[in-house]
């Protein structure tokens, strides 16, 4: 059974709400090398020196989940035109 449009969206609501919150928490845990943590430590610019790191960190991981749910869709988009999954047949369509 499909969800529907908008639980599909409460729940894209929820994940990014805990994805951002994920992030908030951990922004004290991302103590980068101890050299770059002593600088950033030293400056002005600790928020923004550990920020900038995150966002370096997520860009592949976001460029991955983009390719795989590219893939997902194209995966579904193509079973729902052919009709069904490959084996959802009956056995005389098979060949046999």
């Amino acid at each position: 059974m499909r969800a529907s449009s908008s639980q599909r969206l409460a729940r894209l609501a929820a994940s990014a709400s805990l994805a951002y919150g994920f992030c908030l928490a951990a922004a004290k845990a991302t103590a980068q090398c101890a050299m770059c943590s002593g600088a950033a430590d030293a400056s002005a610019g600790q928020f923004a020196f550990s920020k900038s790191t995150l966002m370096m960190l997520s860009v592949p991981y976001l460029l991955l989940g983009g390719v795989a749910l590219y893939v997902v869709r194209a995966f579904r988009r193509s079973r729902e035109d052919s009709g069904g999954a490959p084996g959802d047949g009956d056995a005389d369509s098979a060949g046999r």
